[in-house]
């Protein structure tokens, strides 16, 4: 399975422990997300960091083009809408972005993309909520606190 052939290089670098299980509901959902993006193993296997670590860097083009003021206040107050999202599955996330978007008057990309961002690292990868879903409101609320300070000192 491909669990069995990913989880040793994810154990390699100390993303996961011996004890976990191929049928993990976590491991299952990550390979799932990565596996339509991912050509090879070992593709899949590396991409996979944001899952299991918060990032602790941001892909350097993209922080340029999308980390700025007015993300960091747009991201500050779609974090409070992220805390107080009443259950944290694709659908609410969808319609609360949307919502936040639209009272801010701005198009749902300019929310999407520093989100990605700021949850990890990277400008590309899966589905924005079906990520965020994954990574569970805990973490996700965790990593945009850390973007908006990140941007806050530039």
């Amino acid at each position: 399975s491909l669990a069995s052939e990913v989880m040793p290089l994810w154990k390699e670098r100390g993303w996961i422990d011996a004890a976990r299980a191929a049928d993990d509901p976590y491991i299952t959902t990550v390979i799932d997300l990565l596996k339509v993006r991912s050509k090879k193993v070992t593709e899949l296997a590396g991409s996979a960091g944001y899952f299991f670590e918060d990032p602790e860097s941001y892909e350097e083009k993209a922080a340029k083009k999308q980390f700025n003021p007015e993300s960091g206040t747009l991201l500050n107050g779609l974090l409070e809408v992220i805390d107080r999202c009443p259950s944290f599955d694709q659908a609410a996330l969808e319609t609360a972005f949307r919502e936040y978007a639209e009272r801010s008057q701005v198009q749902p990309g300019h929310l999407i993309h520093p989100t990605r961002l700021a949850i990890s690292g990277v400008s590309f990868g899966p589905g924005l909520f079906e990520l965020m879903v994954a990574l569970g409101r805990e973490t996700v609320v965790r990593r945009m606190r850390a973007a908006i300070a990140f941007i806050e000192q530039k």
